[in-house]
């Protein structure tokens, strides 16, 4: 037998809910990795570049990427209909994008863009 309408809209508000909470929760996630990377390049931290002893460091380009897309995935499940929130968070995926694609393309054609140089590292030691 189905379930009445109401019922269904209940277990609907509850699921888009509980994905609330699993976005903030990621989004915070994903964005506090890319800050501690981002930081043990700017302070010259290895343990924290890498985040465990055991890993290959994680470069700079992929740690803003990180930051970025955690703050987008943040400000989406929090804009609760605000267009300017909407659209920060557009503009951060469309940055993580571009760091993507331009990475890709560095790869592929061999050009040097410095897309993954260390900025912070330069910019700190002045």
């Amino acid at each position: 037998m189905p379930a009445p309408p109401q019922t269904e809209a209940l277990d609907t508000a509850a699921e888009g809910r509980g994905a609330l909470v699993v976005a903030k929760a990621a989004g915070g996630l994903v964005a506090f990795v890319g800050l501690t990377v981002l930081a043990g390049w700017a302070f010259d931290v290895p343990t924290l570049k890498s985040l465990h002893p055991t890993f290959v460091a994680m470069k700079a380009n992929t740690a803003a990427a990180f930051l970025l897309g955690g703050g987008a995935l943040l400000l989406r499940a929090n804009a609760r209909g605000r267009a300017v929130v909407e659209r920060l968070a557009r503009v951060c995926a469309a940055m993580v994008a571009l760091i993507g694609f331009l990475t890709l393309v560095e790869t592929l054609v061999g050009w040097n863009l410095r897309i993954q140089a260390h900025p912070l590292r330069r910019s700190l030691r002045r």
